[in-house]
């Protein structure tokens, strides 16, 4: 083995974190020779012939000629740096515009003494580019990319939906828009007569109810004593209670059953560690009535305070 020193030259590592950046400086040299030279396209008075990242060379040029003779400078340069251009990616599309198109011929660009193929679109950088509409083809061409990514990732279980599996998912639209009235009463956010009293000043807004005139309005007075909302509420309260009986009746609590809570969350009194059947039944049976309940007495509530207030108007009026 020898003793002497020798130094190692690396190039530019393939997926490196800085290998576009270290290839940019690498090319640099064939960059400045194709700007100045004078050939290929502009967009006013900058040069644009050669459009690059990292690796990936692009020459454009609107006239043929140009063309022919800038496909010869980076050739030069391969050789005297010593790499090879890739075959399957050195490629011509000819772009066709409203201006005038010259019709070329296979064989009038060669690289290598090879005819280079003239093809109807090709990728560069990862984008496709057509003779006619880039566009489009690179909107094909990614939906067959996220085709592809979506199939590949169905065996661990992702549905190509709305990213749900169907089979577990029984809510409805209708069952969706209920969901943000129940948890306003649930948080305290639902606004009733005796909201806007306490925040209102010099008690100028009276807390009782408008519907009935008979008491306060409320969380208990608006779910089940208002006479107004009788016509709301009994048909779904005695399902409630029938059916609330039965399900409670196989958890095993010492605690009092709050009607008011049990409306506005029938989860409370169920542990879903402890009974998974009644958790279930309390899912599907019980809780879907409570909101069902809870949504009719809102809707009546405010029809009728519509009417009161359009009543009210007609009054001002006359």
């Amino acid at each position: 083995m020898s003793k002497e020193m020798f130094t190692i030259d690396q190039g530019v590592r393939q997926g490196g974190a800085f290998s576009d950046d270290l290839y940019k400086i690498y090319i640099n040299p064939l960059l400045n020779i194709l700007s100045t030279s004078g050939l290929g396209g502009r967009v006013g008075n900058i040069n644009c012939c050669a459009p690059t990242c990292a690796d990936d060379l692009a020459l454009v040029s609107n006239n043929p000629l140009d063309l022919k003779i800038m496909m010869n400078i980076p050739l030069d340069f391969s050789k005297r740096e010593g790499y090879v251009l890739q075959p399957t990616k050195s490629v011509v599309i000819p772009v066709k515009t409203c201006r005038k198109f010259y019709e070329i011929k296979d064989g009038f660009w060669k690289l290598n003494g090879k005819n280079m193929p003239i093809i109807s679109n090709a990728s560069h950088i990862g984008i496709q580019k057509s003779d006619k509409d880039s566009a489009v083809s690179t909107v094909n061409e990614n939906i067959k990319k996220a085709r592809r990514a979506m199939y590949s990732l169905m065996g661990t279980g992702l549905h190509g939906e709305n990213g749900l599996d169907t089979i577990s998912v029984s809510a409805n639209l209708k069952d969706i828009r209920k969901i943000p009235l129940r948890l306003k009463i649930s948080t305290g956010n639902y606004i009733l007569q005796t909201h806007k009293a306490s925040f209102s000043k010099n008690h100028y807004i009276s807390p009782t109810c408008k519907l009935c005139c008979k008491a306060d309005e409320t969380v208990e007075h608006f779910i089940l004593l208002c006479e107004k909302l009788e016509e709301a509420r009994i048909p779904l309260s005695s399902n409630i209670l029938d059916n609330g009986s039965l399900i409670l009746a196989k958890v095993a609590t010492s605690l009092p059953i709050d009607l008011i809570q049990l409306i506005i969350n029938p989860f409370c009194y169920v542990d879903i560690n402890a009974k998974r059947t009644v958790f279930e039944e309390t899912s599907n049976i019980l809780e879907p009535l409570c909101r069902q309940l809870l949504y009719n007495l809102h809707n009546k509530r405010y029809a009728l305070l519509a009417n009161i207030d359009k009543q009210g108007s007609r009054k001002s009026t006359f």
